[in-house]
């Protein structure tokens, strides 16, 4: 069986950064803690892989150069901004943050010269092949049928872990073979970018507060 690599054909650039227009350094909130245990391939600009037959084909990864402010220290902002007082005291270990845009289905359709066709009858299924955990959704996640961008967070709080994974759906499909394969480059959609992280952060804010309530009301 061939395994195709058109969809890869162009280099990807170099890294560039988008930039979160009126965000401004500050000084943390004092008594707040964020340990940054994520793996190492978490924090890595990932472009996925050439070949068809593989989970990352049509995958993208973006790295934490790749956003500024980076993607710990936007999670420390929305945290204190919705949970204020509330985090003192509190030492926060990130084990996961990953952010990816997955093109696949518009990479696997382009290799091999068909369009995309999504209905009613793949409600309910696994749409990316290959059994792929981490970038695989289902269409139950999605509310349109261009390639989405996938948010995942895991933490540690008082020996407990919280976790959340977000798949925003985007209003256009922005799988390319230019600039940045397989599409999405940050610098290019950053307010796009950002509002997905935004997302999940308040994803899992909401997933913390009650916690953090808890322990305030019993000391």
């Amino acid at each position: 069986m061939a395994v195709l690599a058109t969809a890869a054909a162009a280099e990807p650039a170099p890294p560039l950064t988008a930039v979160l227009e009126g965000y401004r350094e500050r000084a943390p909130l004092a008594g707040f803690t964020i340990v940054d245990e994520r793996p190492p391939q978490d924090k890595e600009r990932d472009r996925g892989s050439i070949w068809i037959t593989r989970c990352a084909f049509g995958v993208a990864q973006y790295g934490d150069e790749e956003t500024a402010p980076s993607k710990m220290a936007l999670l420390r902002r929305d945290l204190e901004d919705e949970l204020g007082a509330q985090l003192a005291g509190t030492t926060l270990t990130v084990e996961r943050y990953k952010v990816m845009f997955n093109a696949k289905m518009a990479a696997v359709a382009f290799a091999e010269g068909t369009p995309v066709k999504l209905g009613p009858a793949v409600v309910g299924a696994i749409l990316v092949p290959h059994n792929c955990p981490e970038s695989d959704y289902t269409a139950l996640e999605v509310t349109n049928r261009n390639s989405p961008l996938i948010v995942e967070i895991a933490v540690r709080l008082d020996g407990n872990e919280y976790s959340t994974r977000m798949v925003q759906s985007l209003d256009r499909e922005f799988f390319t073979l230019g600039r940045g394969y397989p599409g999405f480059t940050p610098p290019d959609n950053g307010p796009v970018l950002f509002a997905a992280l935004h997302k999940a952060n308040a994803a899992l804010v909401e997933k913390l507060r009650p916690i953090l309530a808890a322990r305030q009301a019993h000391p």
